[in-house]
Formats: structure tokens, sequence, C-alpha cells
């Protein structure tokens, strides 16, 4: 993951 701040919060809403 090359951007880990929007990756985390990207990640979080897909995942949620």
């Amino acid at each position: 993951v090359l951007m880990p701040t929007a990756g985390t919060i990207e990640n979080k809403l897909l995942k949620w």
C-alpha cells in the first residue's frame, strides 16, 4: 500500500 493514510480510511469505509 503506497498511501497508508488514504488506504486506511478507504479500507475502513469499504470494510464497514
